[in-house]
């Protein structure tokens, strides 16, 4: 008798290894899907990163380009020789006895 009560200790040992080793394996395969594939995982990671550095270069790119505006606002509160060109090349205007030739190229046409 002790010995089928033995066996039956041993089956029933078996069975809960068995049982844990599949629940730790099942335990095991979530946190890895999870830290890969979850809301915070590795991929999702690695967007972020990828977006944040293409967020950071467009800033960067905006931050020069105010820069540049914020020069060229200067120069029209304060310097009158942009005010001139800009007023020559952009609307065509000539100083007071000034005459303007305008050449045009017959290929073009």
């Amino acid at each position: 008798m002790k010995n089928r009560s033995k066996g039956a200790a041993d089956l029933s040992r078996r069975k809960r290894r068995r049982l844990f080793l599949g629940v730790a394996f099942f335990l095991s395969g979530y946190l890895l899907l999870s830290f890969l594939f979850g809301e915070m995982g590795m991929v999702n990671s690695l967007k972020m990163k990828r977006t944040y550095a293409q967020i950071q270069e467009e800033i960067l790119s905006l931050k020069r380009e105010n820069e540049a505006l914020t020069h060229k606002i200067e120069a029209l509160k304060s310097d009158p020789h942009y005010i001139e060109s800009l007023a020559r090349n952009q609307l065509g205007m000539a100083k007071e006895g000034e005459l303007i030739y305008e050449f045009y190229d017959p290929s073009r046409r």
